[in-house]
């Protein structure tokens, strides 16, 4: 498709569909089922034809190389047959062109049979010879699909090509998630009573973008992102990113784009008359903009409107008129914004420039726009908004009917949109329970919460509040990770030094190096971090007492409160007194034990009462007698054939030379470490021991002996216990794949030095799980395939096997699990009563309606709204019902209706991501 000037003084755009002249040979004809499942070459002067009865099939990974003597050719025509391309992401089938080859593969229907042909195609990528004469074009397409419900094509890679795609003769095709470069002429054309609805897909490098003529319509461009459009063509035109010269479209959507234009481009979209419309939520930049003058073009021109068009929430930079429109009829310009720019709207009927009936969001006197976007790098092409720009958080979202996501798939904000297709990141403050940070050198989690957070975050900064970056607070690098995939957390890893000051910190949070940064602050009485001074216990002397003793202490340790009065010293409830801080590292205080006082170790614990911080030194202080005593064992069993570093921890053990330990028969023991209160002993239980219970005996050099019952258990080694999949009977839906335990398997008999237990998760079609399609290993209990290796809606098997460091292993019952990664809203629950016309005698009302159900099987809540018949929703808004099992659902009014007044109402089911169904009727 070419765009040609004519010689009138009025430029007109005539849009040529190109078929080009085959050459007098015949194909290698199809009639009967093909496969090829490895890299084909197409050289010869013919290519391939598949005809009414044949099939081709292409499998992921081929790659076909057309020749370049197939210049005058389509290397594959499709005449009433079927072509199924099965690409994969990414696993693409791949068309690559020599310097004369002109045309991939082209549909027709030229033999004159009644049978529509069929494509399937799926990512296939088309890569030719810019330079090549008479193309190369990608794909060329008629008569497939139906007008309303268009055959879907996913992941088309085009470049280096004169045309990407042509649509025409009834052809109906949607384009999703793909990408078209370096283009002569346009990437996509659509003609001849055609369709074409295009989505998330990226457009860089050529003359247009998407161009509609004759009777073809350019029916949706959603989510899509054009960069570099416009340049001229080899007829030395000027191009457009979306343009029609269509009369008369009708339900047209334009939505969540963002496009910058080539310097040399006229202008970003342009439709002839056109009704039903929805222009939304578009940025839309001029390259040419970038210098100190507006560009010489329109962002956006409507030639005709005849009846209702909607253009709201775009936001247009450096343009000679933003929005420049005919108005003959219905239109609803509202809530945009033009910058640096000489006309932002013009109504050409009044030859009006920033008309004053408009309800636009736009500043200034005569052509000066005084409201920056604030882009975050125009020079470079980032045309996100800043987090101080004027444009987030200003359109009511009951004036946009968006996706669900943006173009990066952050997800829209609840109540309020960004100006423009993009939504910015935000951040709330950090919850109370990690607003102290111990400054003690170790790791400590702490969750950020807001709006579009993800794991792609470059980097996470801690600042003092004068906004500098503190070097002693630090995030853990490769520490920032998404909570269960939600972009509204994310968990860092944070460190706070020995000697980093006390007091507030400030998080900021940058997605690019350019990025200047999100700050999160203490906001009212939440709080952003704050580095506390955590108390730490090191020694306690002296830390052995007898009975009846009085004994003056000295407590030292790091970070001890200023004053008595911010100290709570405790060990193990024993009476004592603090008398003084001498410091921050001394505290000295006065312990008095009882007659009655328990033989035993005693934990020390130190609170600093103004942080709420506190520290405890295990078994820091020792009430003991000369008679040795064993106050604890650790660990208490081991394993057949296997050695232990055994504690034995108590009080008068002779610390002169060794005492004598035994745990009984066929078991050996090596005295390691001796003191007064502790004693380390190696016990190595030997491959003949018998499996049970045994006597701890420790004797003194002296003759002084106790010995424990039962304190020590020899064991065979077992297999963990078995685990259980967290899936409810029958199938269970999931959105991303993962699966946790119910209950997390346990080792009875774990094996010195790797307690850890491994746990593989087998995914498979078959129920004897024989072909599995994934396999996943953690030590945590969870299984998180790589969700690249699903498919959509497929039922799959899963079985997990937890294996301790002895090989002892246990398998888990396989379960069933369907995948299914888009989140869909729950049924629209039934109204009950009261029924239509129904006349009540309390004004305090229940209302009872049937329960909703939800796809993915999760849990959902209600909402119920109740107005006054003839006034708008609501006069009572109850929301977050929580559901019960049963079929009928109930909820009571808590205040009283008006007598005499008639009332409506409807309820809703929400799911657990705010996915909410449709109102009642």
């Amino acid at each position: 498709m070419r765009v040609l000037p004519t010689a009138t003084a009025t430029l007109v755009y005539l849009f040529v569909f190109h078929l080009q002249a085959h050459a007098a040979c015949t194909p290698t004809e199809i009639t009967s089922a093909v496969i090829w499942n490895s890299n084909m070459a197409l050289t010869g002067d013919c290519g391939v034809r598949i005809l009414n009865g044949g099939s081709l099939q292409i499998n992921a990974g081929v790659t076909v190389t057309v020749g370049a003597t197939l210049q005058n050719r389509p290397a594959i025509e499709v005449y009433g047959g079927q072509l199924v391309i099965k690409g994969t992401n990414p696993s693409r089938v791949t068309f690559v062109g020599e310097s004369g080859f002109t045309g991939v593969f082209i549909e027709a229907d030229q033999d004159g049979s009644s049978n529509a042909p069929t494509l399937d195609v799926a990512y296939t990528e088309f890569n030719g010879d810019i330079g090549a004469p008479l193309g190369p074009r990608g794909i060329t397409v008629s008569y497939v699909g139906v007008k309303g419900n268009p055959v879907a094509w996913k992941g088309l890679t085009m470049a280096n090509l004169y045309s990407g795609l042509e649509v025409a003769n009834t052809a109906a095709i949607k384009v999703v998630d793909s990408q078209f470069s370096n283009i002569a002429e346009q990437a996509i054309s659509v003609g001849t009573a055609s369709e074409v609805y295009v989505q998330r897909s990226t457009f860089s490098g050529m003359f247009a973008g998407i161009l509609g003529w004759q009777t073809g319509a350019i029916k949706e461009v959603i989510g899509c992102t054009f960069k570099e459009v416009g340049r001229k063509n080899p007829t030395d035109n000027n191009g457009w990113a979306i343009r029609s010269t269509v009369d008369g479209l009708s339900g047209v959507t334009i939505s969540n784009n963002v496009i910058l234009m080539d310097a040399e481009a006229i202008g970003a979209i342009e439709f002839k008359i056109i009704s039903n419309a929805t222009i939304e939520h578009n940025t839309i930049a001029a390259a040419v903009g970038l210098s100190d003058s507006p560009s010489n073009g329109t962002a956006v021109r409507i030639v005709s409107i005849g009846s209702p068009l909607t253009f709201s929430g775009n936001l247009l930079w450096g343009w000679t008129r933003g929005f420049d429109a005919d108005f003959e009829g219905g239109v609803t310009v509202r809530m945009n914004a033009a910058y640096h720019s000489i006309c932002g709207f013009y109504d050409r009927v009044q030859d009006n420039c920033d008309s004053n009936s408009w309800l636009n969001v736009y500043w200034g006197p005569g052509n000066t726009w005084r409201l920056d976007p604030k882009f975050r790098d125009l020079l470079g092409g980032d045309l996100r908004l800043q987090p101080d720009s004027p444009f987030i958080d200003i359109v009511d979202a009951a004036d946009a009917t968006l996706p669900g996501t943006d173009p990066d798939g952050n997800p829209r904000l609840l109540g309020q949109y960004d100006l423009g297709a993009y939504e910015s990141p935000l951040l709330d403050p950090i919850d109370d329970a990690f607003v102290y940070l111990p400054r003690d050198g170790k790791v400590r989690t702490i969750v950020l919460t807001g709006h579009n957070l993800k794991a792609e975050y470059t980097s996470v900064e801690i600042l003092t509040t004068d906004g500098q970056l503190d070097p002693k607070v630090t995030v853990k690098p490769k520490s920032i990770q998404d909570i269960g995939a939600q972009p509204t957390h994310l968990r860092l890893n944070v460190v706070a030094a020995t000697d980093a000051e006390p007091g507030e910190r400030w998080v900021r949070v940058k997605n690019n190096p350019n990025d200047p940064g999100f700050i999160l602050k203490t906001v009212g009485e939440k709080k952003s971090l704050f580095v506390a001074r955590v108390p730490t216990v090191t020694t306690v002397e002296p830390n052995v007492g007898q009975p009846g003793q009085t004994l003056h202490l000295t407590i030292t340790g790091t970070d001890f409160p200023d004053t008595v009065g911010e100290v709570d010293l405790d060990i193990g409830g024993l009476p004592l007194t603090v008398d003084s801080v001498e410091s921050n590292t001394t505290i000295k205080a006065t312990l008095q034990l009882p007659e009655s006082a328990t033989l035993a170790s005693y934990n020390v614990t130190l609170t600093n009462r103004s942080g709420g911080a506190s520290h405890t030194l295990s078994a820091g202080f020792t009430v003991e007698k000369k008679t040795p005593m064993v106050a604890n064992i650790t660990p208490t069993k081991g394993v057949v054939g296997h050695s232990y570093d055994v504690i034995i921890t108590g009080q008068s053990f002779d610390d002169s030379a060794d005492p004598t330990v035994s745990f009984g028969a066929d078991t050996n023991t090596v005295v390691k470490v001796r003191t007064e209160k502790q004693l380390t002993v190696t016990v190595t239980i030997t491959g003949a021991a018998t499996p049970g219970m045994r006597s701890l005996t420790v004797t003194n050099p002296d003759g002084g002996t106790v010995s424990v019952s039962n304190a020590f258990e020899v064991q065979a080694n077992t297999p963990p216990s078995t685990p259980e999949l967290d899936l409810m009977p029958g199938l269970t839906v999931s959105n991303d794949g993962t699966i946790t335990l119910t209950q997390t398997p346990t080792d009875d008999t774990p094996i010195p030095g790797d307690p850890t237990l491994t746990y593989t998760c087998v995914y498979s079609t078959n129920s004897d799980l024989s072909a599995p399609v994934e396999i996943t290993s953690s030590t945590d209990g969870t299984c998180a395939p790589d969700t690249s290796k699903l498919t959509e809606d497929v039922v799959y098997y899963v079985q997990v096997t937890v294996k301790d460091a002895d090989g002892a292993e246990s398998t888990s019952t396989p379960g069933q699990l369907l995948y299914s990664a888009v989140n869909h809203a729950p049924s629209t629950p039934l109204p009950q009563t009261p029924s239509d016309d129904t006349v009540l005698n309390d004004t305090m009302v229940s209302f009872t309606f049937s329960s909703a159900s939800d796809p993915e099987q999760e849990s959902i809540t209600y909402r119920l709204q109740v107005s006054q018949k003839g006034s708008a929703f609501p006069l009572i808004d109850l929301a977050g019902i929580a559901a019960t099992t049963d079929p009928i659902q109930t909820v009571a009014l808590t205040e009283a209706l008006e007598e005499d007044v008639i009332y409506t109402w409807r309820v809703q089911a929400v799911d657990p991501h705010g996915k909410a169904s449709a109102w009642s009727a």
